[in-house]
């Protein structure tokens, strides 16, 4: 203990030797009436503060701040960083003031700074005259009446707004290279600005209700209610520690009040682990119940509140899945409840799904969503009593089912065209028939009955939805903020968000003395707008249309996708062996990207398609290629080099009907046509290309010597294949590829795939000609059998649709593999 004499102390306290010379040095500036001239803010919640600080003022001086140990620990001095390191972040006008030195009043430049002083993200800059060598403190931004820097509690307040904690602030400041202010420095500073934060949100929600009950027809106002947890759960798992709920008026759209519900205090946690008495605090828990049990009780509180503040709440929009409704009616026996639209809906679809796995007519491609569409029709139809109600959902099931004598014309079109009428969205386009599914719907169907009066008009929850979002955005779900007052802070900004809008943010710089900051409210207000022009835009009808077509071709993108890939996820799959499906069927062909064109000719004995093979010549514009069955020469290394091109496009003039089946016969007869096909990419026949872009008045006839000296003017040996890849490189690339597309393609095996549809053309399932299109798309009978395994409804006609084919032709190999299936 003896060497505790020699330490430096400050105040009783024991310090660093630096901090000890930064406090001498400032203490004796002090005494030397230096001072820094600052103006305060402008705005008139806080008064000026002079000019000349008297001596009771000396805690707010520049010069004081080292020797007042409180001030200086509240902000927090991080690691040591020299002055020219890094970035910092300024006020330019409050910097441009200060420059000049008190003695000389000389100007004062920044190249002269020889020491920082950092808190948090505020500095005190070291800056020395050139004229009188004396130094100046000069403060990098505003400060407020106990010396602390305006900045760090804006960044608090920011770091709450954008939905960041103290860590994630840390690491965006030191990756834009600006030093961070210390962890524990934020969260001292989120605490004080929380109380601002919460002040300004009950203000607003008392406004809210005053604005509600103005506009409402009746003394007692309808509200929406909805609560939302910290943390994601179904079922059983509903164990959050925290909650929080919202009472948002029909009328307005604003939330009237709001309530934090936490099991959680960090104070007590922090003592209770450590076996020690928790002492005397304010503490965070609010709640011993259960996490399900959060919802009605802060219903009640929030319905109590409003009633004591002369708002009685008479009818409340909510869902069904607590007994919020019971308990509030305990108390106020004459509240009435709505059901909102969307949980209804949302319910009633968990039935229908839950029915498929017992009856398999709901299992087919749209008939859920359409009885699910038929009942919510009923539902949402504005009726005047419920017996409008009843009588238009006794009318479903008998729809369903073939009988329409209850139907309505405004949604049953039975009666326009009794003969031809077909159901869209179900089985075979005919009615159901299962006598045990229908007694299945009639018992929902009498249950909805029941609960009647709470559907004639169905209420929305909506806007607490959207409250819900704005609160996830600020406290995400996968962080925890509930252990403190951080948690009510961010949802009292969701709520302000919810009322105010962006520029909610002014208000609360107000209302905890802090500038109100003229960028943070342009830019509030350029954000309300946009977002006034989005909800404008979102309700429009032609914005519902493209929404409903994005998400249609979304699904159907999702479903080929899956058709075409096969089996990629499912749990515990490489397990299970036998159900593993990955052999990937093809995807239409595309030139996009390609660039290796190989141009092929052959000379053979005679017309036929079994004739051999004499020569055999391809070129890709630098290299050729050249073979004899019986050569009379070496093969050049040069001349190879066109078989080591990677897949491909092979391009021949009437290769489709006599080049590609002559090889492929050869190939096949040495057992190399499976690895000859995986070296190209596919073929492309320039005849077929010269008929459909050039008029026959044009041209004598569309033979490939025609076509040479007619557009080439180039004369040349007819009968000898190496001219001929020549010539018609130079034609395809000057003449034909422009107007290429991968409907030109076609796979070199065609006649295998072909070959493959022998069986259903024989059973008249297709056509020749079909045959013919489906092997030019490279999908084979097994291609079409997989994708239909896969999946039963669109997992032929999605493939199809993806090569161009026609539907019609999807119908016939689905009802095809049915039958086989039977």
């Amino acid at each position: 203990m003896a060497d505790d004499c020699d330490r430096l102390r400050v105040r009783g306290r024991f310090i660093k030797k630096d901090r000890f010379k930064k406090s001498t040095r400032m203490d004796s500036l002090n005494e030397s009436g230096k001072s820094i001239q600052w103006g305060d803010h402008d705005y008139g919640s806080r008064g000026e503060l002079p000019s000349e600080p008297t001596k009771e003022e000396t805690p707010i001086l520049v010069e004081n701040i080292a020797s007042n140990v409180t001030v200086s620990t509240d902000i927090g001095q991080s690691e040591n960083i020299s002055w020219n390191e890094g970035r910092r972040v300024v006020e330019l006008e409050v910097l441009a003031e200060q420059l000049f030195c008190n003695k000389c009043n000389t100007p004062l430049h920044l190249k002269d700074i020889v020491g920082e002083m950092r808190y948090g993200l505020g500095s005190l800059l070291e800056v020395v005259c050139q004229i009188c060598s004396g130094m100046k403190l000069i403060s990098t931004g505003k400060r407020n009446e106990k010396g602390a820097f305006d900045i760090n509690s804006k960044v608090a307040l920011a770091m709450m707004h954008s939905g960041m904690g103290p860590d994630h602030v840390v690491n965006f400041l030191s990756t834009c290279n600006i030093p961070p202010p210390d962890p524990k420095t934020l969260k001292k500073k989120e605490k004080s600005i929380a109380l601002s934060l919460m002040d300004e949100a009950s203000d607003s929600c008392k406004t809210a209700s005053a604005e509600e009950k103005a506009i409402s027809p009746s003394d007692e106002l309808e509200c929406s209610f909805d609560a939302g947890w910290q943390t994601r759960g179904s079922g059983w798992q509903y164990n959050s520690n925290t909650g929080h709920s919202s009472l948002v008026g029909v009328k307005t759209g604003k939330v009237l009040d709001y309530d934090v519900r936490s099991k959680l205090c960090s104070i007590c946690q922090h003592h209770l682990g450590r076996k020690e008495t928790v002492p005397n605090h304010p503490c965070n828990s609010n709640w011993q119940g259960s996490s399900k049990g959060m919802e009605p009780d802060m219903a009640l509180s929030m319905v109590t509140r409003m009633d004591n503040r002369g708002c009685t709440v008479g009818i409340i929009h909510a869902d069904n899945d607590s007994t919020t409704t019971s308990r509030l009616k305990q108390k106020f026996a004459n509240i009435k409840k709505r059901d909102d639209k969307n949980h209804v809906k949302k319910n009633l679809s968990k039935q229908l799904y839950a029915a498929a796995n017992k009856y398999k007519e709901l299992k087919g491609k749209g008939v859920i969503a359409y009885i699910l569409r038929c009942y919510m029709y009923a539902i949402s139809s504005k009726q005047s009593k419920e017996d409008e109600l009843c009588e238009r959902l006794d009318s479903i099931v008998p729809h369903l089912f073939g009988d329409h004598s209850g139907c309505s014309g405004d949604w049953c079109t039975y009666s326009k065209q009794p003969e031809t009428y077909r159901y869209k969205h179900l089985p075979k386009g005919e009615p159901l028939s299962n006598e045990n599914l229908r007694k299945h719907l009639e018992t929902v169907t009498e249950n909805y009955k029941k609960r009647s009066s709470q559907l004639v008009d169905l209420g929305s929850t909506q806007s607490n939805e959207n409250f819900n979002n704005i609160v996830a955005s600020k406290a995400p779900k996968n962080r925890s903020y509930g252990g403190t007052s951080s948690l009510k802070a961010r949802v009292s900004a969701a709520v302000l968000q919810k009322n105010e809008g962006y520029t909610w943010v002014n208000k609360v710089n107000k209302k905890a003395l802090l500038s109100p900051g003229t960028i943070s409210v342009r830019v509030g207000q350029r954000i309300d707008r946009k977002r006034l022009w989005q909800k404008k835009n979102s309700s429009s009808v032609l914005f519902k249309r493209d929404r409903f077509k994005r998400k249609h071709k979304k699904t159907f993108q999702q479903v080929k996708a899956a058709v075409l890939e096969g089996e990629t996820y499912q749990p515990q799959i490489e397990e299970n062996v036998s159900v593993r499906d990955i052999e990937t069927i093809p995807t239409k062909y595309s030139l996009e990207g390609i660039d290796n064109y190989v141009v092929f000719d052959l000379e053979t004995t005679g017309l036929s398609r079994t004739s051999d093979i004499t020569q055999i010549s391809a070129y890709d514009g630098m290299n050729m290629l050249n073979l004899y069955v019986s050569p009379r020469q070496s093969i050049s290394s040069k001349a190879s080099d066109v078989t080591e091109k990677s897949r491909p496009v092979l391009v021949g003039h009437n290769i489709h009907s006599y080049d590609v089946p002559v090889l492929r016969n050869l190939l096949r007869e040495f057992n190399l046509l499976s690895s000859f096909d995986n070296l190209i990419y596919g073929c492309i026949d320039t005849l077929k290309i010269a008929k459909r872009e050039i008029p026959k008045a044009d041209v004598q006839n569309y033979k490939q010597q025609t076509l040479v000296q007619k557009f080439l003017e180039i004369v040349y040996d007819a009968h000898n294949s190496e001219e001929d890849v020549r010539s018609l490189y130079k034609l395809f690339h000057l003449k034909l590829k422009q107007t290429c597309s991968g409907k030109d393609l076609f796979p070199f095996n065609y006649l295998s795939i072909v070959e493959g549809f022998s069986g259903v053309i024989v059973k008249k399932v297709i056509s020749k000609d079909t045959a013919r299109k489906l092997s030019c798309t490279g999908l084979s009978l097994h291609h079409l059998e997989l994708a239909y395994k896969r999946n039963n409804d669109d997992g032929v006609k999605s493939i199809m649709q993806e090569h161009g084919l026609k539907g019609k032709t999807a119908n016939v190999f689905k009802k095809f593999f049915s039958e086989k299936e039977e």
